[in-house]
């Protein structure tokens, strides 16, 4: 089979969107595309994108099924491994999940090309946002046991002055380790729906909600100081959040709200599965893996 190679320029996108069922157009922070060709038609595709000075990660990476198990990933693969050595890059990773892959299949193919052995990483729950509208929400946030005192009060990004922003990130810093920070993502933050509690002034809860598709938010994070924990703070804070974004009609292209968690946490995988099992659309698995460069 003579399958050609080649960089893809983003005007070559629409042909590649429609070949793979996909709006690659989307994918806006894309470093650099590779594509597999047979006979002038594109048969795979490769998108890369940098994560951090030292890691460069697939967006986006598919063969169509006529053309598997004839090496087409595994050169794809090689050409992006070379692109990342170029750029002085420390690792390549990417991410799947069990919901579009099948997870066996990947763990097998990065390992037969020298890379890590897939690992899980997060699962993700999704529902329809319309799940909590307001002749619901009150029954499944059960507000009325939860007690906030007088000293408590609630901002939305939206609302905070730069002072208050600036006190935030300072007091946050001396709370969480980098990856969970609020501000970590502020080009993808919904900043009228993330909201920040303070007691007496002071920073005490937050939960960043980001989008991820032009009609799916997520709470990216959640925290809540020890202090203020099995206090109903957080659910609380998730109620607002979710009547806002119901009762506002500046969200009403928000179709689906979703959040991730670690199912290695038994207890909380139990409470997850038990809130929102019943209205649950989509519960996905996600698995990274990687290769060393240098």
């Amino acid at each position: 089979m003579n399958v050609t190679y080649k960089k893809i320029e983003s005007e070559q996108f629409r042909t590649a969107s429609e070949t793979f069922c996909v709006n690659l157009s989307t994918f806006e922070n894309y470093l650099n595309c590779f594509g597999a060709f047979w006979e002038n038609n594109i048969i795979g595709i490769l998108l890369l994108t940098e994560r951090g000075e030292e890691e460069i990660q697939i967006l986006f990476f598919h063969v169509l099924p006529l053309f598997r198990d004839h090496s087409i990933g595994s050169t794809l693969l090689k050409f992006a491994e070379k692109h990342s050595i170029s750029t002085l890059s420390r690792r390549i990773s990417a991410k799947y999940n069990d919901a579009e892959n099948d997870i066996e299949r990947c763990n097998r193919f990065f390992y037969k090309n020298n890379w890590a052995v897939g690992k899980y990483i997060h699962t993700k729950f999704c529902f329809k946002k319309e799940s909590f509208k307001k002749d619901y929400i009150s029954r499944f946030f059960d507000i009325d046991n939860v007690v906030i005192s007088n000293d408590i009060n609630f901002m939305f990004f939206s609302e905070l002055s730069e002072e208050k922003k600036k006190q935030i990130k300072i007091q946050s810093e001396k709370m969480l380790s980098n990856g969970l920070l609020p501000f970590n993502n502020l080009d993808l933050m919904i900043k009228d729906l993330s909201l920040f509690g303070f007691a007496n002034q002071d920073l005490i809860a937050w939960s960043v909600v980001d989008y991820i598709k032009h009609n799916e938010a997520s709470i990216r994070n959640t925290f809540v100081i020890n202090r203020f924990r099995n206090s109903g703070l957080g659910m609380y804070i998730w109620y607002l959040i979710f009547r806002k974004a119901n009762e506002n009609h500046n969200f009403d292209s928000i179709k689906r709200i979703s959040f991730d968690f670690q199912k290695d946490d038994n207890k909380l995988n139990k409470l997850y599965t038990l809130l929102f099992g019943k209205i649950l659309e989509q519960r996905t698995e996600y698995y990274i893996s990687e290769k060393k460069l240098i």
